[in-house]
């Protein structure tokens, strides 16, 4: 049977088959139809909802191109070049690099519309690679005669680098919400940023796989090289971004439908400013004079201040597997192994392992902690302290008895504590600000910020009282989960 616009005919005693439209009153019985700006509107929820998806799954690309070789990098950077003779260099870097992102934050939201979109991520995305360069020439220095390497400029240019991928990371977190935002529009934000996030939330699992075939198969200059050439790749893919397109002129019509923003997405990135409640998603708040504007006041101000301990809890707990994770591991294999003198490489993939289990938690995060943000967020804060506190007894115990095995469960639950608090983090900011950027940007300067000094602490402290480290870490979650109380009563 031909469909109607084909010329076929209906069988006009069957209601289902013809539904009838109801008749106007004060129109002598002719169908109504939907009013002018009603009926451009339905069209239009149409076509806007598609309109970036392009663009939004080409940064995420770009995002993993970048973000898995670093996560893999960190995860192992303190252990690998105090294999090759740089006992402290790995840790110092990071430390200056994470400060660098923190302290930048002040000033990267000015800067992120003044250019073009492409040349923006362009210019923030260049310092990771110097920042893997560097690292390869430390490596390539132990086996080449490079005039440089006999010189103290080698560290420098190390420093330099770390300090300049921080601040380009920061500037770099900030273009992408504001770019995905002017992809989006108030019918699809949730599924622009939930696009995102599903591409990107392997980044953890996807460097640890890297790094782990690479580092044990060829070694790590190889290894260098090859995530030098990825976020390269990804730098120069930024030039093909374009301008999000948008279409204002009819975007009032959305207030005709009695248009709610929609129930925020489970999937939530690294980066949460989509979660805040907004009068209005069309337009990017004006970035001028932004510190003068709301930054300090935002930092100082009471709601502020009682985010301040689970800022640092979650940062410490960051800092405790980058800095311990791999060594213990790696000693933990010695005692255990009856080839202690193998070499670097063939313990290596054991150790992997381990954070295959961390990112594993990472992406786990999500199905434990979505839920639970969005029915109890007291219920989601305290489960965020007793996965800290399991990581921090274990990861004790684990270092007494010298065990392999049990350092498996503690990357997962380390992954699991580091994307659990994220979110829960993303979830109590929404509730206690109606602020779009500003707020995020503090948690950004706070916690990067201490995690750039936990590293510095834990370096003073791993070779004679690593266990002090725990112990700071069990003590300042006791301290954040006592003052739960103060999210829920605290109204200024």
């Amino acid at each position: 049977m031909k469909s109607e616009s084909e010329g076929g005919t209906y069988n006009h005693n069957i209601p289902s088959l013809n539904p009838q439209r109801k008749t106007s009153v004060v129109s002598g019985g002719v169908p109504l139809r939907k009013s002018n700006p009603l009926r451009r509107l339905s069209t239009k929820k149409t076509a806007i909802k598609d309109l970036n998806n392009s663009k939004v799954i080409l940064i995420s690309v770009i995002f993993v191109m970048v973000l898995a070789p670093f996560n893999g990098f960190q995860n192992v950077l303190h252990e690998l070049l105090k294999e090759y003779g740089y006992p402290n260099l790995g840790l110092l870097s990071l430390a200056v690099f994470y400060l660098s992102l923190g302290l930048g934050s002040f000033v990267t939201p000015q800067h992120c519309k003044k250019y073009n979109y492409k040349y923006t991520f362009f210019i923030a995305l260049l310092p990771m690679v110097l920042f893997f360069a560097s690292q390869w020439l430390l490596i390539a220095c132990t086996t080449e005669k490079f005039s440089i390497c006999a010189t103290p400029a080698i560290y420098l240019i190390c420093f330099a680098c770390a300090l300049l991928a921080g601040i380009g990371t920061s500037l770099l977190w900030i273009t992408m919400t504001v770019y995905v935002t002017e992809c989006s529009n108030p019918l699809n934000k949730g599924k622009m940023f939930g696009i995102f996030n599903i591409i990107t939330q392997f980044t953890q699992i996807i460097g640890i796989s890297l790094a782990c075939v690479l580092l044990s198969n060829f070694g790590a200059s190889f290894y260098f090289e090859v995530i030098i050439l990825c976020c390269l790749a990804g730098t120069i893919l930024a030039l093909l971004l374009q301008k999000p397109e948008t279409d204002v002129s009819d975007m009032h019509l959305l207030e005709l439908s009695n248009f709610t923003a929609p129930v925020r997405d489970s999937l939530l990135p690294q980066d949460e400013e989509r979660l805040l409640p907004q009068s209005s998603d069309v337009g990017i708040p004006r970035m001028e004079n932004f510190t003068q504007r709301f930054f300090w006041k935002c930092l100082g101000m009471q709601k502020t201040l009682i985010f301040y301990p689970l800022f640092l809890t979650s940062a410490y707990n960051v800092s405790l597997f980058v800095t311990y994770l791999a060594s213990d591991v790696f000693e933990a294999l010695k005692f255990g192994d009856a080839t202690p003198d193998a070499h670097f490489s063939q313990k290596f993939m054991k150790v992997l392992v381990v954070f295959l289990a961390l990112g594993l938690g990472e992406i786990l995060a999500d199905k434990v902690f979505s839920s639970k943000i969005n029915t109890d967020k007291k219920e989601a804060l305290s489960l965020t302290y007793k996965i800290f506190l399991i990581c921090g007894i274990l990861h004790i115990i684990a270092n007494s008895i010298g065990s392999f095995v049990l350092y498996i469960p503690i990357g997962f639950f380390y992954g699991l504590g580091d994307g659990g608090s994220q979110l829960v983090i993303g979830g109590l900011i929404s509730m206690k600000f109606l602020e779009r950027f500003e707020p995020f940007t503090c948690f950004r300067i706070i916690y990067f910020t201490s995690l750039g000094g936990f590293f510095i602490l834990h370096l003073l402290l791993i070779k004679g009282a690593a266990t002090v480290s725990f112990v700071i870490f069990i003590v300042l979650i006791g301290y954040a989960w006592v003052n739960n109380y103060k999210f829920f009563t605290t109204l200024s």
